[in-house]
């Protein structure tokens, strides 16, 4: 019966020091955990992952607070008309273990669909951003999640009608983007 090694793949790419290479291999789990790189490094990560908890809590109260300052145009559980696309063919596909690209563009097809708005979200995740919108200095865009999707304030039309114009609209427009793209090759 083979004896299990226990390897650590920091030590293991690490520079040579004097000349030798360091120790990444151990016979057991346990001289693997109780060597210095292995411990420095699960102390950093449980570090990362509490500072990366900080931040999304510090996140969403002031993206609450936003909220509460700028209300945006449409409520929850209002019924709205909008636009999106879905995407039928994409542009790579699995073929056993690997993607292979089949095309250059995804091949789209737009909707227009009436349904209720779930949530209210924010459409950047950055700290600066919503610093500044709340101080004033720049405006900060929230998206609206409907049917799991999420849309902003430019799908949303006024009627199930003008969404479904806009939406061919769309779809005549993509298709002709298409074409000119498949002209130049």
């Amino acid at each position: 019966m083979k004896t299990p090694v226990f390897s650590c793949s920091i030590c293991k790419v690490a520079p040579l020091q004097n000349g030798f290479r360091r120790r990444w291999q151990w016979k057991t789990e346990r001289g693997l955990r109780d060597h210095r790189c292995y411990k420095d490094d699960a102390a950093r990560q449980s570090e990362h992952e509490a500072q990366a908890q900080t931040d999304h809590m510090v996140f969403d109260t002031l993206f609450a607070e936003y909220v509460a300052k700028c209300p945006p145009k449409h409520a929850i559980g209002e019924s709205v008309s909008y636009v999106s696309y879905i995407v039928t063919q994409p542009t790579h596909k699995w073929n056993g273990s690997r993607m292979v690209h089949v095309r250059y563009e995804e091949v789209r097809r737009y909707d227009a669909d009436t349904s209720v708005i779930e949530a209210i979200v924010p459409v950047h995740t950055s700290l600066k951003m919503l610093r500044d919108a709340i101080d004033g200095e720049q405006s900060y865009a929230t998206g609206y999640m409907v049917r799991g999707r999420m849309i902003s304030d430019g799908d949303i039309y006024t009627s199930p009608t003008e969404a479904q114009a806009e939406a061919d609209r769309r779809q005549a427009a993509y298709d002709a983007s298409v074409r000119q793209a498949e002209s130049y090759r």
